[in-house]
């Protein structure tokens, strides 16, 4: 028997991904390197900037020719090239004559449509998020910013209106532009709403037709618009507004209307689910405006997330937006306060899901804007003392709860160390979360351990979660059927190769702890290797048992989106094991090299 026949193996990198709070979205292959062969995928609380907000975000907003483009000296990726425009006009700002147009090229490509503001150009919506192509000579209505070093560069917004094609100074793009222009310069931020439906009511009173409507459904789009960018009071009143169960003037635009349109997105919905709902209830009216809160600029609404806080019956959902908010006020003192003093003492109390949900709030709120070495949390020197442990007490809760031995916290070495002997638990739990250094830990321990002798009596030494003092290797063992990739695999081998107490125990640790990230082709080459004593296939069907059990969630999961049954990898070996069939897999060669 091969598994290669039943089931193809994806592999699915995992990566860390930095928050950015300003675009409010996260792009798989980041938005900012999409090329024609790469793809964005949004999700989370991701809000397109309507074409008012665009207007108003971009530093220059100009009419431009594209000249050529070239790539980039220093980027070793042949595929990233950039467009180099000359501009014609400004309508907004003060750009350089001539600016590069970074992760574009020159191509053949479809025009704008000229009679529209509700969609960006196709090629926003065909798995790249924003336009890329550009045809040499053409001319277009481009939205810049400038960094803070001062370059120029695109806006660029997830299927945003930044890179249309110019159709004319009269064209209903560039009047638009215009007249949005002139109502930000003459009015204050809550003002312009009023100068908004001003507009409306005098493009109301003309005839009829498809321009004056464009314009009047892109006025509605922006008031009904609940996004990050919007001022604080215009929020907060709509969050008391719903909270009081007054009906709102502008109703809140659906999550659907900020996902990708195109027909791929609409076919991916349809078969595998999940798409952005069309409508949503009063309480998720309410969590949306309060996320925009937080991913947006708005320290004024500290006192409505003072005033959630306050309520003897917040819930669990509420605690992470308020915690999430803190944290984006750089508060994080105050936000692990929440979680020590309202959280923890009665997460038991919660839902798992909705308390896996507020840990995730919370680990937000401490990362901040920075990543890896750089997370906010650790510029804090209290604070930086106060989370790891806080962090280790959620995991634990959380493992328990939903995925016994499956705790995983990411900050657990915080905790550890250099000592990932002194809390076997700790050390797990970074195992679990796929940190490198603790597998490099786990490949050295037991390169250079010399093997057993015979089975360890496991929990002999009375030492934490059943590490024994007869064999070390226990512990690496363990961390290794949880890690990832060819080198913890070339281990797991040289391991099963060792035989006797040392393949018992990487058998235990299999059906202890691997999961969906495991190959299963590894467990079907250790029943096919000849030799097997029979205790070692009875330990290997036990394995197969506990692996197949836990993977029950994800068959139901695949039973609710596709309507079949699809047994998994474990249940196919499991069954073929059972039945006696012969495997027809390469073994695994532990002769001597």
């Amino acid at each position: 028997m091969n598994m290669s026949q039943h089931h193809g193996q994806m592999a699915v990198p995992r990566r860390r991904l930095r928050a950015f709070p300003s675009l409010a979205f996260i792009c798989a292959l980041s938005l900012l390197a999409a090329r024609p062969a790469s793809a964005c995928s949004i999700f989370g609380h991701y809000v397109i900037p309507t074409n008012f907000e665009l207007v108003q975000m971009a530093d220059a907003i100009v009419i431009a020719t594209a000249i050529d483009d070239a790539v980039d000296a220093n980027d070793k990726d042949p595929q990233t090239r950039d467009v180099r425009f000359r501009v014609d006009k400004a309508l907004k700002g003060s750009p350089p004559r001539v600016f590069k147009y970074s992760w574009s090229r020159l191509g053949q490509t479809r025009p704008s449509d000229p009679r529209i503001l509700d969609a960006s150009h196709p090629e926003a919506h065909a798995g790249m998020c924003n336009r890329t192509t550009f045809s040499q000579r053409g001319r277009y209505v481009l939205f810049l910013k400038q960094s803070d070093e001062g370059k120029w560069e695109r806006l660029s917004y997830a299927f945003a209106r930044d890179s249309e094609d110019y159709s004319g100074d009269d064209s209903l793009w560039v009047t638009t532009i215009k007249s949005y222009l002139d109502i930000q310069n003459r009015l204050g931020p809550m003002e312009q709403f009023d100068g908004l439906e001003r507009l409306m009511a005098t493009k109301m009173a003309e005839k009829p037709s498809l321009r004056r409507d464009a314009v009047i459904d892109d006025i509605r789009n922006h008031l009904r618009s609940r996004s990050p960018y919007k001022p604080t009071r215009y929020l907060v009143d709509t969050y008391e507004q719903l909270e009081r169960g007054e009906p709102l003037r502008y109703p809140l635009r659906p999550p659907s209307a900020d996902a990708e349109q195109s027909f791929a997105q609409a076919m991916t919905d349809a078969i595998v689910g999940g798409g952005a709902p069309d409508s949503l209830s009063v309480e998720a009216q309410k969590s949306f405006v309060l996320r925009s809160l937080i991913e947006g600029d708005h320290p004024d609404a500290a006192p409505l997330f003072e005033r959630l806080l306050a309520a003897p019956d917040v819930s669990a959902e509420r605690l992470g937006a308020v915690i999430r908010y803190f944290g984006s006020q750089g508060q994080l003192k105050r936000a692990l306060d929440v979680a020590e003093t309202r959280v923890l003492p009665k997460v038991i109390e919660f839902d798992p899901a909705d308390a896996e949900a507020l840990y995730s709030d919370l680990v937000l709120a401490m990362r901040g804007d920075g990543y890896d070495e750089k997370e906010e949390w650790r510029s804090d020197p209290e604070v930086a003392a106060r989370w790891p442990r806080v962090s280790f007490l959620f995991a634990r809760y959380l493992g328990g709860a939903m995925s016994p031995g499956f705790a995983s916290n990411e900050y657990a070495e915080e905790l550890i160390g250099n000592d990932y002997r002194r809390s076997p638990e700790l050390t797990l739990q970074a195992a679990n979360a796929y940190r490198s250094r603790v597998e490099e830990w786990a490949i050295a321990e037991l390169t250079a351990l010399v093997p057993a002798a015979t089975p360890p009596a496991k929990g002999a030494s009375g030492r934490e979660d059943g590490e024994t003092a007869e064999d070390p290797a226990r512990l690496p063992i363990r961390v290794l059927v949880r890690g990832l990739g060819k080198e913890r695999d070339a281990a797991v081998l040289k391991v099963f190769c060792q035989g006797g107490a040392r393949r018992m125990m990487l058998i235990d640790a299999l059906g202890e702890a691997a999961g969906s990230t495991y190959n299963p082709h590894i467990v079907e080459r250790m029943l096919s290797t000849p030799g097997l004593t029979e205790d070692e296939r009875k330990a290997l069907l036990d394995a197969l048992i506990e692996l197949d059990g836990r993977s029950l969630s994800h068959r139901r999961t695949h039973r609710d989106l596709f309507g079949g049954h699809r047994p998994s990898d474990w249940r196919i070996l499991l069954e073929a094991l059972i039945k006696g069939e012969r495997f027809t897999v390469e073994p695994i060669d532990c002769a001597p090299q």
